[in-house]
């Protein structure tokens, strides 16, 4: 080439020029083609880079959009979406399709798995220039987001109303507080004014507290935050005036979800958690007649007064005056086995029975009924040592998830006959300390269309029962007050069908007492009365069938001192009975024949004294009138008036002797969550003044008298952290929002790119 290049420039000098000018020409098509080439690779770029803008912007207003959607319906099938835009030289359509999914997800820092929603959606574009043909762009881009549902386990305290069950009452009765005592670790929130107050120290708020009302200074009546140490307080945070949390008052997902235990006539539902199972057995509760007590002027109060009496030549049965009667419901409970089933990863639903329950949980699992709940005896986690937390790094509980829920209230029950026991023994554990593991909800809503301003005591609370104790006035044995006693006459029919023509007739003292009685199938009773010295006689008549025939004559104690038959003899039969014992009656209910059951004012005015609790005495004594005063014992210079009785529908295990009442019953531990439309009460003072107004022993208005000592638990509250993540079984889901009517929620979790899966079916618009 140099040698060419010399001998051109050495012979023709045009000939060069000419050969540079070509070399330009080529070099300039080449470099012109390369600029083309690099000007429409910029030009695919930019549209990419704008498709995929586009695209990121639509994916993300898509699962905004879906998500709202779904809120509002958790089952609507999600459609697909197409978009249009217009550009000066060209159209691009956008075609989105979308689905939603359940998945299962970590959470809780890897340990634990949630079910979780994906809304799952993927976009592709096609694009029209006005110049050249129209086609589909090869970007794709797919994208998830994860919602999870969000329920009343994610707060360790959370109420609808802050204001307790005394609302009727007045602001004044039913304000309650936080104060020193009050130690909360977990979230809390409240669709109400929370009050604090500064009563030995403020209370303290480890984790985010958050009202839809303010929070309010007790002392002041105002806004905290104008005069309490906020950030003492509330340690992890707070806000005031957040959208409120809206929920059901029906046990929804539960119902459509769950197992069901029981059946319709089963009106209690005892179950015992063990080894991811559970035993059960059913109670049918049934009114099996009425009991009657007389009221008197006067009655024995225990037996040295008995004593003092009979001593004193008095003889109360002949010398008082019957002035009233009280009828007492006899209800029996029949108890029949319900087996053991396994239960784990489940929701059980008991329908309107009562569910008591107690035991070890294994697994996740959520019980509920329509009616109330009581809480029998502790309920732990059977892979977390009793006392010890369920969520601590290194040792987190990653299988045992508890809930309980009622739509009406949860109750530690106070004492109960166990019906797992043969001999129905008396059960007393939760007068004691009481630990519970997992999220409670009491739910219920109460109905002013029904219950007017009452309506606030048919809210869902947590709370113990047996708020008011009142001991009854023991048993006691002392002399009789009369010489009668009662005696008992059985004809018996050992077949079964009736004594056939066979009669009985009965004298006391040569009087006729009982004619031409007869056994009409297995068994006839006759009661009367004799007195020392007294004789009977009875004249049996035989008829067909007298191998299956008898009759039995007992004492007052049921002891048989006389029977005859099979075969009984005919005729005359004499017995005399002689020395009757003096101190073989045994006093019982003794408060419901000294006063009026229930105190409603149906008894007549000359006789208010007798009525307890009366309303213008100190709370827990009779009225102290003319009528009670001059009755007998009652005036005796060492009269001592009693103390406040139960009622026998109040006290679940009545009559209980005072000395047995358990007032101070331990301290409740809690390691989870309690939700609650309206605050229940864990421990009350005994002086409650709204509990003791003038209108008492209301039952029907939840109005209790007579004074006591203080009664309940000292609370012990841990919030169990896994529950932010993981819930029990179809607890109760919740909504944030004002006023919204939705009551299904999702949390959004994240929003992420990837790859599309190989099932998702695109779009073929």
């Amino acid at each position: 080439m140099k040698k060419l290049l010399q001998k051109l420039l050495n012979n023709n000098g045009s000939v060069l020029i000419m050969v540079v000018a070509v070399m330009l020409s080529v070099v300039a098509v080449a470099s012109s083609a390369s600029l083309m080439v690099i000007s429409g690779h910029n030009q695919l770029q930019t549209q990419y880079s704008h498709d995929k803008i586009q695209e990121e912007l639509l994916l993300r207003t898509e699962a905004t959009r879906l998500h709202l959607a779904i809120e509002h319906d958790d089952a609507r099938q999600l459609p697909g979406r197409i978009v249009e835009i217009l550009e000066p030289d060209r159209r691009t359509t956008y075609y989105i399709s979308s689905r939603g999914q359940h998945i299962v997800i970590n959470s809780f820092m890897g340990l634990a798995t949630e079910q979780a929603y994906a809304i799952q959606s993927l976009i592709t574009a096609k694009r029209e220039r006005w110049i050249v043909q129209s086609y589909k762009s090869p970007i794709k881009r797919y994208s998830e987001r994860l919602i999870k549902n969000k329920s009343l386990a994610e707060y360790q305290y959370f109420t609808d109303i802050e204001s307790s069950e005394n609302a009727d009452g007045g602001f004044a009765a039913a304000l309650v507080k936080f104060y020193g005592d009050d130690d909360l670790f977990g979230p809390v929130h409240s669709n109400d004014d929370i009050w604090i107050q500064n009563s030995g120290g403020w209370p303290t708020f480890h984790d985010y507290v958050t009202t839809a009302g303010r929070i309010m200074d007790f002392a002041t009546g105002t806004f905290a935050v104008n005069s309490a140490p906020m950030d003492q307080i509330f340690l992890g945070g707070y806000a005031e005036e957040v959208p409120p949390i809206i929920f059901s008052p029906n046990a929804d997902l539960i119902r459509q979800n769950g197992l069901t235990l029981g059946a319709d006539d089963t009106d209690i539902v005892y179950v015992v958690l063990a080894d991811g199972s559970f035993e059960a057995r059913f109670g049918a509760v049934e009114i099996v007649g009425v009991d009657t007590f007389g009221v008197y002027t006067w009655f024995p109060q225990d037996e040295t007064w008995v004593d003092a009496a009979i001593a004193g030549g008095a003889n109360w049965y002949e010398d008082t005056e019957h002035i009233w009667t009280n009828y007492i419901a006899k209800k029996e409970t029949t108890w029949t086995v319900g087996g053991a089933f396994p239960v784990t990863n489940n929701s059980v639903w008991v329908g309107d029975a009562e569910l008591w329950i107690e035991g070890e949980v294994y697994g996740a699992q959520t019980w509920a009924s329509a009616d109330t709940v009581f809480i029998v005896d502790d309920i732990t986690y059977a892979n977390t040592n009793a006392g010890t937390p369920p969520d601590v790094i290194g040792n987190v509980n990653l299988t045992d998830y508890f809930g309980l829920v009622s739509e009406k209230k949860i109750l530690i029950r106070y004492k109960h006959k166990d019906p797992f026991d043969d001999d129905m023994a008396l059960r007393d554990g939760n007068c004691n300390d009481v630990m519970l593991y997992g999220a409670y909800a009491a739910i219920g809503e109460g109905d002013e269309n029904i219950h007017g301003v009452m309506s606030c005591h048919y809210d869902g609370i947590f709370t113990f029962q047996y708020h008011h104790p009142h001991g009854s006035t023991p048993d006691f044995t002392a002399q009789s007050p009369y010489i009668s006693q009662e005696y008992t006459l059985r004809l018996i029919d050992t077949g079964g069908n009736g004594w056939e023509g066979a009669e009985m007739d009965v004298y006391i003292n040569g009087e006729l007492l009982l004619e031409d009685i007869t056994c009409y199938n297995a068994l006839s009773t006759h009661l009367f009365n004799v007195d020392n010295g007294d004789v009977i006689e009875t004249v049996y008549t035989a008829g067909t069938n007298e191998g299956e025939n008898l009759y039995e004559l007992l004492d007052s104690e049921m002891n048989i001192f006389f029977a005859d038959g099979p075969n009984p003899g005919p005729g005359l039969i004499d017995q005399t009975l002689f020395n009757l014992p003096e101190t073989d009656t045994t006093y019982t209910y003794v408060d419901l024949h000294k006063f009026i059951f229930p105190p409603n004012g149906a008894a007549p005015p000359n006789v208010d004294g007798f009525e307890l609790h009366g309303s213008n005495d100190p709370c827990g004594y009779p009225n102290p009138d003319i009528a009670y005063f001059n009755s007998f014992p009652n005036h005796g210079p060492n009269y001592t008036y009693p103390n406040g009785t139960d009622y026998p529908w109040y006290n679940p295990v009545w009559p209980e002797p005072l000395n047995d009442i358990v007032y101070e019953r331990g301290d409740l531990t809690i390691f989870g969550a309690i939700a609650q439309r309206r605050r229940g009460f864990i421990h009350r003072s005994g002086t409650d003044p709204y509990n003791h107004p003038n209108n008492e022993w209301e039952m029907d208005e939840y109005h209790y008298n007579g004074t006591h000592g203080s009664t309940g638990y000292d609370k012990d509250y841990h919030y169990d952290k896994r529950l932010m993540y993981v819930q029990p079984p179809d607890f109760p889901q919740i909504y944030e929002g004002w006023g919204e009517t939705t009551l299904t929620a999702f949390e959004k979790q994240s929003w992420f790119y990837k790859t599309p899966p190989d099932n998702f079916i695109e779009s073929t618009q």
